[in-house]
């Protein structure tokens, strides 16, 4: 999870390319550092609603590692939300980075492990998390395997289908999350408002976040985040 900055297509490359830039990388572990940048090109179909993602890095026969296709789910677009969790160093579940992404009807949220990472010596020569799990796994390090795993990536709708406000996740790293509200009444508020403005920080699980990009209305938020009415409005629904 973080931010992606696009080249755009030029006389050294085929297709604009992509470079990703991690605030919380699930497969990254400092001792172990990545070979190259999260780099690929990106097709974009004409409509807009997907586009084929090919890795930059080439095989032995000169053709990209991987593939992937990622296309716009219904209800993808509307206004949306970004805020990344400011944090103090203490390390606890309400403390860790963490960044909350809605667009349209949807949400993602993603919350790092606890840092420093366990240390693995001499145990391997190679990185990513299913290899350091594997590794504390036969050394029987339960300790570390927890800690190795202990991040968490959940999707889910912030409406249903009636127009509800429930924040449920459908979908999550965390299996007994999934039907359960990511966010439910007096879990947020809002900080430095000044009049009608859209506020620069949100306090939610008692921490609090900034605001990097957002296109909801003050009163939209309010809704949203189960500030005020427990509904959004006729409006709000019709936008996601």
């Amino acid at each position: 999870a973080g931010y992606t900055k696009i080249e755009p297509k030029d006389a050294k490359s085929s297709a604009p390319v992509a470079t990703r830039h991690h605030a919380i990388d699930w497969n990254y572990h400092p001792k172990y550092p990545r070979a190259r940048p999260n780099r690929w090109r990106i097709e974009l179909k004409d409509d807009g609603t997907s586009f084929k993602e090919f890795s930059v890095a080439l095989d032995s026969q000169q053709q990209a590692v991987y593939m992937e296709r990622w296309a716009l789910y219904p209800s993808g677009k509307g206004p949306y939300l970004a805020l990344r969790r400011i944090t103090n160093g203490a390390g606890s579940a309400t403390d860790r980075e963490s960044l909350l992404i809605v667009v349209g009807n949807h949400f993602a949220y993603a919350r790092d492990r606890n840092h420093p990472l366990p240390e693995f010596g001499s145990r391997l020569k190679a990185g990513g998390c299913a290899n350091l799990v594997d590794a504390a796994f036969e050394q029987e390090d339960r300790a570390s395997m927890v800690h190795m795993l202990d991040l968490e990536g959940s999707y889910g709708e912030v409406c249903d289908g009636s127009g509800r406000v429930t924040w449920e996740v459908k979908k999550s790293t965390l299996p007994w999350k999934e039907g359960r509200q990511l966010i439910v009444p007096n879990d947020a508020h809002l900080l430095d408002c000044q009049g009608k403005d859209v506020p620069q920080t949100l306090q939610i699980f008692g921490s609090k976040w900034k605001v990097f990009e957002c296109s909801f209305t003050r009163s939209e938020l309010e809704k949203m985040l189960y500030i005020g009415e427990m509904k959004r409005s006729t409006t709000i629904v019709s936008k996601l």
